[in-house]
């Protein structure tokens, strides 16, 4: 799972789902806003490298096999940005995996390294043809 060298951080909270960030669209929810300060306390000073793109590989273990795994990773990245002072378009690789552990035992676990796969496109990819103007 790990590669040579790269550290995986584990934060020790449950993880927060984006369901419970806002009220309506753009005030942030009071749970949301604990849950960004306590996991940045909790965080140790990590060295991000300062530019190029970044990989980040997710394992988050809930309790509940109904818990979905996409609605952790935007509370997450918006909180690693927060404390690492980095811009999140800078990410161009997200891997993610869900894990059942029992009740209390919920945690994410993260790695933040160099993306070094470049701006690539997917493979074998092809545009669908576009309908051009004025032709059936």
């Amino acid at each position: 799972m790990a590669s040579p060298g790269t550290l995986w951080v584990d934060t020790g909270l449950k993880p927060l789902s984006a369901n419970k960030m806002h009220y309506g669209r753009k005030t942030d929810t009071k749970e949301y806003r604990a849950y960004k300060a306590e996991m940045k306390r909790r965080l140790p000073d990590l060295n991000i490298p300062e530019d190029g793109p970044l990989r980040i590989r997710v394992l988050a273990c809930f309790s509940s096999k109904l818990a979905d795994l996409d609605n952790v990773l935007k509370p997450l990245l918006d909180t690693l940005q927060d404390r690492y002072g980095f811009n999140d378009r800078r990410v161009y690789r997200i891997t993610a995996q869900k894990k059942i552990v029992p009740k209390g035992s919920e945690t994410i676990i993260f790695a933040i390294d160099q993306w070094e796969g470049g701006n690539t496109d997917a493979p074998n990819t092809k545009r669908p043809n576009r309908p051009t103007k004025g032709r059936s």
